[in-house]
């Protein structure tokens, strides 16, 4: 009951969300209903990814897509990336920002890379070691 109730909390961020990607103002009875149904039943992230992915391949029934992806996801697992935000991160390199911050945030404290990570090179980062590698560093600045 309470995993329930924590879903129906997400009710109007849903249906704000639902009609923001489809550039309305306001949902019809039938987005409204299935906003309703759904929230019953899939996790509201599943929601908003299914409803983002309906609206980015422009289907008409976007309801029914919407549904579609939400059931296969019930009986298959959804993808990764809603069960581990963090795993995008971990597959794409650092950006040139990241990099060149966490360098003068290593050079400000006199150390190397390869004292805070086992990485050797700047080239080896993810974007999920370069977040948690600025968070160390201005943790550290903090102390």
């Amino acid at each position: 009951m309470q995993i329930l109730k924590e879903r129906r909390e997400k009710l109007d961020e849903i249906k704000q969300h639902w009609a923001s990607s489809l550039k309305k103002r306001s949902l019809s009875e039938k987005d409204n209903t299935a906003i309703e149904h759904f929230i019953e039943r899939y996790e509201p992230d599943w929601i908003k990814a299914a409803i983002d992915i309906a609206v980015r391949k422009e289907i008409q029934d976007y309801v029914k897509y919407t549904a579609g992806i939400l059931k296969n996801w019930a009986r298959e697992s959804p993808p990764e990336y809603l069960s581990n935000p963090d795993v995008g991160l971990a597959k794409k390199p650092a950006t040139a920002k990241q990099i060149t911050y966490i360098a003068s945030l290593l050079e400000r404290d006199g150390i190397s890379l390869s004292d805070v990570s086992d990485k050797t090179d700047f080239d080896e980062l993810t974007m999920l070691d370069a977040r948690n590698l600025i968070s160390v560093l201005l943790e550290e600045m903090e102390e």
